[in-house]
């Protein structure tokens, strides 16, 4: 074997163990000796993905997809590395490069069209799926599309041209079913939708209709298998979910005074500051998010990882408080980088779980206004439980209601040192006080960001229909007039919260709710 052939089964030996970086290594090695070869090219890409090196990932796909136009699973890496960053556009435009070189009918349309899809561009997804009519699963798919995209009034369109076909789609049905008000039905049709037919849909559907049916075990015993499956998917999140614990309970015990007394001063930039809207996940950032994009003069950016870069190139937290004015300008010139250009509007970044990076952000811009989101934590917990999260690190934690609490309580206690030790500029903003009072609680917003009062702040349902698809689990709710039937709802679910009251009753108190 040749050394460049030794280098390349090493390379594919190191990746299936998940040894990224070292496999990224020896395929390093093997394209310096042969520049075109774009299968390696591709792999290189891959590894270097998964070692967490995303600038580096695009610049071997961006080679590989060059040496190789045609070739369909370059273009989908590549388009999968474009949207980790944030390039949505562009990854789109990736996709749909790919799907120009398939024939009609073929089922990788299918895969281009879910990619499509999670970057919310339903309209392009839409047409992948129907240039592939023969496959059920489009037009299945096309049926969750309409209900992520809160578009279901177009359910009834879709279900009759699928019956013309001969097609039988319990699911899209049992939709149907809940959107005419027809809840009853449409929990005895989920429930005898086929299990191994969209399984953890399926299971999500019918908890939410328990739930709104008044049925709190069924509902609990749905979400619960719904995440035993997501879980068994990949046995990895597990271990996981445990190391992202481990990760906050790390930065939370760096959170000292010792740690802000080390903190040299830094001037603030010359751009404006963005405004940082956090919390826990499933605390109401959904719907105050929407709230805010009534406002003319804000420019509210709803989960865009804008941070990740400037985090990747501090590294450590550790380093914060030693940092000079170049390299906090350099990390601030990253953030921007990834946001774009000013066009005059305050922007909002709005990423929940940003609360962790509040060191970073502080740093950064030292004049940066906070709002906090906050709920009652066994409202939080058992909302997260509730939720068919797309997986990762964190995300993971949700798939069991013990972990759930736990990184709830490590989150907060992070949070509460991280206010304590530096000057923060915080306004908490209660879920249950908005549904209560929206009026009262944007006015108070606003005045805390300096901001005049516009009346469009208080219409979510004109905002929400304006703003297009909502990407977070909060897609249906948030389009609603606001109601309050999700306040409190943890109550009817004591039974099965027991375990958890012990982490989260602290907490609870703490913020003034009770247990």
């Amino acid at each position: 074997m040749t050394d460049i052939g030794r280098l390349r089964a090493e390379g594919y030996r190191l990746q299936a163990l998940g040894r990224h970086a070292e496999a990224a290594e020896r395929y390093e090695a093997v394209v310096a000796a042969a520049p075109d070869d774009w299968e390696i090219w591709n792999n290189l890409g891959n590894a270097r993905r998964s070692a967490g090196d995303v600038e580096g990932a695009l610049a071997a796909l961006s080679r590989a997809a060059a040496l190789r136009p045609g070739e369909i699973g370059v273009r989908f890496n590549f388009a999968g590395a474009l949207a980790q960053v944030g390039r949505a556009d562009e990854a789109a435009a990736a996709l749909l490069s790919a799907a120009g070189h398939l024939p009609g009918d073929s089922p990788v349309l299918l895969d281009l069209a879910r990619a499509l899809s999670a970057l919310v561009r339903y309209d392009e997804a839409e047409s992948l799926y129907r240039r592939a009519p023969s496959h059920e699963a489009s037009w299945l798919e096309r049926g969750q599309m309409l209900e992520r995209g809160n578009r279901l009034d177009r359910l009834p369109a879709l279900i009759a041209e699928a019956t013309e076909r001969g097609l039988d789609l319990p699911y899209l049905n049992a939709l149907a079913l809940d959107r005419e008000g027809r809840a009853g039905e449409a929990l005895a049709a989920a429930l005898a939708i086929p299990t191994d037919e969209v399984p953890a849909r399926r299971l999500a559907l019918i908890g939410r209709l328990a739930d709104k049916a008044g049925d709190p075990a069924r509902a609990f015993a749905a979400y619960a298998e719904m995440n035993a499956l997501a879980g068994a998917a990949d046995p990895a999140v597990r271990s996981q979910a445990a190391a992202y614990r481990a990760h906050v309970a790390a930065l939370a015990e760096m959170m000292t005074p010792d740690y802000a007394a080390r903190w040299t001063p830094v001037a603030p930039g010359e751009r404006p500051a963005p405004v940082f809207l956090v919390g826990f996940p499933r605390s109401g950032t959904t719907l105050l998010d929407t709230l805010l994009m009534g406002h003319p003069a804000l420019n509210v950016l709803e989960e865009v990882p804008l941070l990740e870069r400037s985090a990747a190139a501090l590294g450590d937290f550790a380093r914060l408080p030693g940092l000079d004015e170049a390299e906090t300008r350099r990390l601030r010139d990253l953030y921007f980088e990834a946001l774009g250009p000013a066009d005059g509007r305050t922007v909002v970044d709005k990423l929940p779980l940003n609360l962790l990076g509040a060191p970073l952000i502080h740093r950064l811009f030292p004049d940066a206004k906070f709002i906090f989101a906050a709920r009652h934590p066994c409202d939080v917990v058992l909302s997260c439980f509730m939720q068919p999260f797309d997986l990762n690190p964190a995300m993971a934690n949700f798939l069991d209601l013990a972990d759930s609490a736990r990184l709830y309580a490590l989150a907060l206690a992070f949070w509460e040192r991280a206010c304590e030790i530096l000057p923060l500029d915080v306004h908490t903003l209660r879920y249950e006080n908005l549904v209560e009072d929206k009026g009262a609680e944007m006015r108070s917003l606003l005045g805390f960001l300096g901001l005049p009062w516009n009346d469009r702040v208080l219409d979510n349902e004109a905002t929400a229909a304006e703003r297009g698809p909502i990407v977070t689990p909060s897609y249906a709710q948030v389009a609603q007039p606001i109601y309050k039937r999700a306040r409190g709802r943890w109550e009817r679910y004591r039974a099965q919260m027991a375990p958890v009251l012990p982490i989260l009753a602290f907490w609870a108190e703490k913020m003034g709710y009770s247990t």
